[in-house]
């Protein structure tokens, strides 16, 4: 079974989503990668704001593409709940990212969607990862 994200909060997202998703916007706005991690998360699951994986994938692209493991983990989540097999290669390809970083059951993912991907889809995602270069903020 793949490791799913986190639905553990802190920092009064709890408490009040709705009020949480309006400072996380904020910061995401201003490029604060652990801002767009959180807001990723709250329209992953719905909280304080309409459910919108299309949004959560977008937000997550932008921390993961900053070097964020939590992101790129979580992005690695959002691809593979698409259950569209075209993006397993780049769930993949993020889900190693975070492991590279130890992030807590990116390994585990990555080696579970192995199994499924062809064996150029695998070499392909080593190649990116290898080559990989975080954003400048």
């Amino acid at each position: 079974m793949l490791h799913g994200a986190s639905n553990d909060t802190k920092n009064g997202i709890r408490t009040n989503p709705k009020a949480a998703a309006r400072w996380l916007k904020k910061a995401a706005d201003q490029n604060v990668s652990d801002a767009q991690l959180l807001l990723c998360q709250l329209y992953h699951q719905g909280r304080g704001v309409p459910r919108s994986y299309g949004e959560a994938t977008a937000l997550c692209r932008k921390a993961a593409l900053k070097g964020l493991a939590g992101a790129q983990f979580e992005l690695g989540i959002l691809l593979i709940r698409s259950l569209d097999t075209q993006k397993f290669p780049e769930a993949y390809r993020w889900f190693l990212q975070a492991a590279i970083k130890r992030f807590p059951g990116a390994g585990h993912n990555a080696r579970l969607l192995a199994e499924r991907l062809k064996p150029e889809e695998k070499k392909q995602a080593h190649s990116a990862v290898q080559n990989w270069q975080p954003q400048k903020p």
